[in-house]
């Protein structure tokens, strides 16, 4: 059998079907007479509490009510699990998407005349707002809660949390680590040029143990032999994938064609989505329908982290795992296999530390709670005692890391008046308040290569902001794009895409006036005057330019890391 993936742009297409399902039915819910369901907004956070992970707002669902309902009601809210409620509006169970998958279609049960109290886990095990927040992600860790509820003091209900959201919150912190490392190891020789001397050994030891204990595993390490990856054909109906499923245990299968090519990949997501939701049968449906054609797909050799990266930005929940030889789908990994894979690296890495009290990860949660207000730098030298390693240091071994004429006091921290403009710490805190921004300068290329720029009032909203990008375009240029499309509720439906670069490199499309917005603020936290976006079809993906060398750049900080390596190395 042949297993080889390819490329495609059916995704898209599949993805905007799905976005006017959404709206369909949230449309037809509204002007229904009774509510199907509920979703409240979370309480505001506590400091210390469970609260701090900011819980998603609940989606809550009486016992009585349909499965067709929950179904539509859950894709028309983007809700992956529901609260079911008892006559006295106690919590009595929780579903998933999963379980509306595989108890009702796997099982061949009519969904029309089921309801969700027959299908739902009862009794769910929930904390309070009381619990401390590593307390509560290690229940989750520990009993492989993928949702936990979060009730108050009355018992009524506050939010619910999603691990996988409270790692990605938590990963990005993790990164910002990883790339410290990597940046640290590729600046060190420019390190010991500037300083003109060879540095201490612990230096260099020091550097390479972040280097090995950050590359991490692969996802070679979790494709299992004895657990192939689930197939079936594209003639396969709904009802008999489903069954598959449950029968191994997966939330998902490949789809082949007639020449055993894969062409698809259908999941529980989908079979809520564009099965139950959509009012099909899924005894006369077949999966070639409602799959996700030409799948993502990551080589054995790539890193978990990067995998999670990876599904996070594209929204999907399982993927395809390849040889990077053959190209052969050896296996399919979902996001809560990677999120314990990943907490099971943070645990070894951290095994050595023998004063630590509890999980090695409770670090790695803790994270959570700074907020993001707080360097890399300042959380790892916070985790060794930093205060107590500093006062050992001799002014004399600190002198041989000056740079400039005045020796560094890394003991007094910096006053207002010491810090420039161009440092980072004096951009904390600048972003302007939108409704502030009046006028904004935008700057992009046409297809044919001329450079345009645009002056619009971000208040002004994204019609009106697309409107101005397409009066700088000729006919033929709009039609290489995709058109100028439309805006629908505020949000783009159709036309031409555009997209501006973030604060970590990444495309960020432009859909709403929001986003517009969220693009003139992160050029101005930038001290930069214009936005440049770049203007391409929606079925493309944008071109990024490669950023500028900044090992030059990075030389102070790294001396900076360098200074707290040299102490962590006598200790």
């Amino acid at each position: 059998m042949s297993t080889r993936l390819e490329a495609g742009d059916g995704r898209g297409r599949q993805k905007k079907r799905d976005e006017q399902l959404r709206r369909k039915l949230e449309n037809e819910i509204k002007k229904r007479p009774g509510a199907v369901g509920q979703t409240k907004q979370s309480q505001k956070k506590l400091t210390g509490s469970v609260l701090v992970l900011k819980p998603l707002p609940p989606t809550t669902m009486h016992c009585s009510t349909s499965v067709l309902d929950a179904a539509q009601y859950m894709t028309a809210h983007r809700a992956d699990c529901v609260l079911v409620l008892d006559d006295n509006g106690g919590v009595s169970g929780i579903f998933t998407a999963k379980d509306l998958a595989i108890k009702v279609v796997g099982e061949g049960r009519d969904h029309r005349n089921l309801a969700i109290g027959d299908i739902m886990t009862s009794n769910p095990i929930c904390t309070d707002i009381n619990t401390t927040a590593i307390d509560a992600l290690n229940l989750m860790v520990t009993r492989s809660f993928r949702h936990l509820p979060v009730i108050d003091e009355e018992g009524e209900i506050v939010g619910v949390l999603d691990i996988t959201k409270c790692f990605y919150d938590a990963m990005n912190r993790l990164e910002r680590a990883y790339d410290s490392s990597r940046k640290l190891h590729e600046a060190l020789e420019g390190v010991k040029s500037e300083l003109g001397s060879v540095q201490p050994a612990q230096i260099t030891n020091y550097v390479q143990a972040l280097k090995e204990r950050t590359a991490g595993p692969t996802l070679a390490e979790l494709v299992d032999a004895e657990r192939p990856p689930v197939f079936v054909d594209v003639r396969t109906t709904v009802s008999e994938a489903a069954v598959v499923m449950k029968e191994n245990h997966t939330t998902s299968v490949l789809v082949t064609d007639k020449s055993e090519e894969i062409v698809g990949i259908f999941t529980t997501k989908d079979i809520v989505l564009r099965v139950l939701a959509n009012s099909i049968e899924p005894s006369k449906c077949s999966v070639i329908r409602v799959m996700t054609p030409r799948p993502d797909s990551a080589p054995t050799t790539m890193s978990i982290q990067e995998a999670l990266r990876k599904m996070h930005d594209g929204h999907y929940l399982n993927l395809p795992v390849t040889n990077e030889q053959e190209g052969a789908v050896v296996g399919v990994v979902d996001v809560l296999r990677l999120v314990y894979a990943t907490l099971e690296q943070i645990n070894t890495m951290s095994s050595s530390d023998n004063n630590s009290d509890g999980p090695a990860w409770n670090k790695f949660w803790m994270s959570l709670e700074d907020d993001g207000t707080e360097s890399v730098g300042s959380s790892i030298l916070a985790g060794s005692r930093a205060d107590t390693m500093l006062s050992d240091a001799s002014a004399t071994e600190l002198a041989q890391f000056s740079m400039g004429e005045q020796p560094i006091d890394i003991t007094r921290p910096a006053t207002s008046s010491e810090i420039r403009p161009e440092d980072s710490l004096s951009r904390t805190g600048m972003r302007e308040e939108p409704s502030q921004i009046t006028s904004f300068s935008f700057k992009f290329k046409a297809p044919t290569g001329r450079v345009n720029r645009i002056v619009v009032n971000p208040q002004e909203g994204i019609a009106a902001f697309r409107q101005a990008i397409a009066a700088k375009l000729t006919p033929a240029e709009l039609r290489d794009v995709g058109g100028l499309g439309a805006v629908v509720d505020d949000v783009v439906s159709g036309g031409f895409a555009v997209s501006y670069i973030d604060d970590d490199g990444d495309p960020v499309s432009i859909m709403s006036s929001h986003d517009v917005i969220d693009a003139v603020i992160s050029a101005s936290n930038n001290n930069l005057s214009r936005a440049d976006v770049i203007l391409h079809h929606v079925d493309e993906h944008p071109i990024v330019q490669q950023p500028i060398d900044w090992v030059p750049y990075a030389v102070g900080a790294a001396a900076a890391v360098a200074i707290a390596a040299f102490i962590l190395g006598r200790k």
